[in-house]
C-alpha cells in the first residue's frame, strides 16, 4: 500500500530534544533524578501544505532506591492526509560503576497507529485500487531497546527505538530483506554541561540517526544557561537546517522554551521555517537537580 510506504518521517525530530531524551532512548528514563512531564508541539516547514505537525507528552519517574526508571510517551505526527501516533512505556534499570557513573538498560513497548484518509487525496487515476477511498488505518507493535552511560553532568547513549519493521508483504517483523514502510531507526546520543562559573552553564547536546537507504543525519544544539534561570542556544541539523532557542525556568519547577528552525536549502523558498514549544513541569519532590 503506497499510503504507508510515503509516510517518511517515521521518527521525530525535535530542536528540543535534550528534554525528551527518553523519547529517542528508554535507558535515559528518570536518569536527570527527578519526576516530570514534558510536552513539545512543532509545526515544520509552515507554509508548505501537508507539512509535518507534532504534539505529544513525555513522563518520567525515577525509582532511585530501586536503580530504576519509568515513562512513557503519547506523539502523534500529521503529514498530508497521514498520521502516525505512538503509546509507549519505558524501563531503565541501572547499575552503579563507581560514585559518580552508571550505566542504564532500558527497554520501551507500545504501538503504533498509522491512518490515512484516502478521500482526501488528490490522484490522477481514480479507478487505481490503492486509493479506493475511506480510511486505511493499521495497528502495529512497537518494542526498543537502549543503552546509556552517564553521570551528573554527561550521558552517552546508542538505541533502537522501533526493532520490529512494518510491510504489507510480511506486516510486522525484523526482516530487512524487503524495503518495509515502517523502518528501525539506530541513534547515537550524547551530552556534557559545561559549569563556566557560578552564573553561567554551557549545555551542549548532540543525536546522531541512522535509517537503511538513507543518508545518516545529525542534530547539535549548544545552549547557555544564565543562572539556570533563562537560557539562549543554536543549533544546526544536517541537511541544511539551523535553529535558534530560548528557555525560561521558573523555580526549578516549571520550564517553557521557543525554538525557531530555518533552512539552509531552497526549500527557505517556499517555507517559512519551524516553530517548536516545550512545556515542561518537574514535579516538587525532585532528588536531584537538572543537568540538562
Amino acid at each position: 500500500m503506497t499510503t504507508m510506504m510515503s509516510f517518511a518521517q517515521q521518527e521525530y525530530s525535535f530542536t528540543h530534544f535534550a528534554d525528551v531524551r527518553s523519547v529517542f532512548n528508554p535507558a535515559s528514563t528518570g536518569t536527570e533524578g527527578f519526576q516530570k512531564i514534558t510536552g513539545i508541539f512543532r509545526k515544520q516547514w509552515v507554509g508548505l501544505a501537508g507539512s509535518p505537525m507534532t504534539g505529544g507528552l513525555n513522563y518520567e519517574h525515577p525509582l532511585e532506591k530501586f536503580n530504576m526508571g519509568l515513562g512513557g510517551y503519547v506523539f502523534s505526527d500529521k503529514i498530508g492526509e497521514t498520521s502516525l501516533t505512538n503509546v509507549v512505556v519505558n524501563y531503565r534499570y541501572s547499575l552503579k560503576l563507581g560514585t559518580d557513573h552508571k550505566l542504564a538498560f532500558g527497554l520501551s513497548l507500545g504501538a503504533d497507529f498509522i491512518n490515512t484518509n484516502n478521500d482526501r487525496l488528490v490522484y490522477w487515476d481514480e479507478s487505481d485500487p490503492m486509493f479506493n477511498g475511506g480510511n486505511y488505518s493499521v495497528v502495529t507493535p512497537r518494542a526498543g531497546l537502549g543503552i546509556t552511560y552517564y553521570g551528573e553532568k554527561y550521558f552517552l547513549g546508542i538505541s533502537v527505538p522501533r526493532l520490529l519493521t512494518f510491510n504489507d508483504k510480511h506486516n510486522v517483523s525484523i526482516d530487512r530483506e524487503d524495503m518495509p514502510s515502517l523502518v528501525s531507526h539506530y541513534y547515537l546520543s550524547g551530552g556534557y554541561n559545561f559549569e563556566l562559573n557560578n552564573e553561567f552553564d554551557l549545555r551542549t547536546i548532540m543525536l546522531g540517526k541512522y535509517t537503511p537507504n538513507v543518508i545518516p543525519q545529525g542534530d547539535i544544539n549548544v545552549t547557555a544557561v544564565y543562572r539556570k534561570l533563562v537560557g539562549l542556544g543554536l543549533g544546526y541539523k544536517s541537511l541544511g537546517f539551523a535553529s535558534i532557542n530560548a528557555l525560561y525556568n521558573y523555580k526549578e519547577l516549571f520550564s517553557i522554551g521557543y525554538a525557531f528552525d530555518f533552512t539552509l536549502t531552497r526549500v527557505a523558498n517556499y517555507s517559512q521555517g519551524s516553530h517548536e514549544i516545550m512545556l515542561r513541569y518537574a514535579f516538587p519532590n525532585r532528588i536531584a537537580k537538572e543537568k540538562f
